[in-house]
């Protein structure tokens, strides 16, 4: 397991209580990986690829000043029951673990 893993709550990373042995359950879900990362390319429309940690990666659509697109790491949140979103940074200046470890700094109090 890994650091990161143990200050995020057991619900975002995907555990569950068994009701049978009352430990928690590892879930199988794939989170985003590098690879899938640098191989999105623009649409039309802007889209996201979302991590299981609860961030995601915007991809935008082409323009003229970035004729390639833009990859940008943001992941929402609620306050007050609003929900806003929070920029994490750019890819690649920011990669998925810098992205992960920004979004547990981000979560603290």
């Amino acid at each position: 397991m890994l650091d990161q893993e143990r200050s995020i709550p057991a619900a975002d990373r995907g555990e569950v209580e068994s009701s049978a042995t009352a430990k928690p359950v590892r879930l199988a879900r794939k989170g985003l990986t590098d690879t899938a990362i640098r191989t999105a390319k623009p649409r039309q429309t802007p889209y996201k690829l979302w991590d299981n940690w609860g961030v995601y990666l915007l991809i935008q659509s082409t323009t003229k000043r970035r004729p390639e697109g833009s990859k940008l790491w943001r992941y929402k949140y609620t306050l007050h029951g609003k929900p806003d979103t929070h920029a994490l940074g750019r890819y690649p200046e920011v990669r998925l673990a810098q992205a992960r470890q920004l979004l547990l700094k981000a979560r603290e109090p």
